[in-house]
């Protein structure tokens, strides 16, 4: 049995991760009325730093959205504390993203050209590759607005 400290810690715990999970829902509730778009879901949920793949996605909005295509925040905040809670849809680890940032880089330059982001986007072998991960590679990257040139976070120039 908890201990009187330690569920007040699970309290404010859940109410923390519940108070996360509707200040997100609110950013795609546009009519301010405690529901979204369906299709929005899975940006609702990666914005809360989980990284789940469509299929994933599809399968969760299974379970919450409703006939007309809309989730109620009721829904989606049970749902959501109880993935966070069990730490679901982690990130991809860094070395990974690096590793696939790298073989991006085919000039070593340690940044990503337009062009060269088109050319990797538009073959054919990485189209499968990059279905469910271009999102994931590219989100820890900085675009720098001048020339398009793409670098990992931790290498951005100044």
């Amino acid at each position: 049995m908890l201990g009187r400290t330690a569920k007040c810690f699970c309290y404010g715990l859940i109410a923390e991760i519940e108070k996360k999970i509707t200040e997100a829902f609110e950013v795609f509730d546009r009519e301010s009325n405690k529901t979204v778009d369906g299709r929005e879901i899975g940006c609702i949920i990666r914005s809360l730093g989980c990284f789940p793949n469509e299929a994933e996605v599809q399968e969760l909005l299974a379970k919450i959205e409703e006939p007309d295509g809309f989730v109620h925040l009721e829904n989606f905040l049970r749902v959501m504390t109880e993935v966070l809670l069990d730490r679901r849809f982690q990130p991809i680890p860094e070395d990974v993203i690096l590793h696939a940032f790298e073989a991006l880089d085919e000039n070593k330059c340690g940044y990503i050209t337009k062009e060269d982001l088109v050319k990797h986007l538009t073959e054919e072998a990485l189209k499968l590759l990059l279905q469910n991960t271009l999102l994931l590679v590219i989100v820890p990257y900085i675009f720098t607005p001048e020339d398009f040139r793409v670098f990992p976070l931790q290498c951005v120039p100044t």
